[in-house]
């Protein structure tokens, strides 16, 4: 059992009051998004844009069509920004278009 539980979690832990969001399997986009992390974290870009393309494609016409609930969206958004202001607190770099909210 132990052994699943460091599988799902992959060994790593939070720091406290760090910031994290829970994907899990019955979101469509969390197996792009979890490999399209892995790609990067390998270097391997070219499968990272391959996935990333590939979600884009598969997402845009279901979530048109059945959008998620403002306040799951909102609440994600909020969590990406808490994200930015733990790594800019930290000195760490921050990727992507957010900015760090004062």
């Amino acid at each position: 059992m132990e052994q699943q539980l460091e599988m799902k979690n992959c060994g790593v832990e939070g720091e406290p009051g760090e910031p994290e969001f829970k994907l899990l399997a019955r979101d469509p986009l969390a197996p792009f998004i979890v490999a399209m992390w892995a790609a990067l974290r390998k270097g391997d870009t070219a499968s990272a844009l391959a996935l990333f393309s590939d979600c884009v494609s598969d997402a845009a016409y279901n979530y048109r069509h059945n959008p998620s609930s403002n306040s799951k969206v909102n609440g994600a958004s909020e969590i990406a920004q808490e994200m930015n202001n733990w790594r800019h607190a930290k000195g760490l770099p921050i990727f992507g278009l957010y900015t760090v909210k004062s």
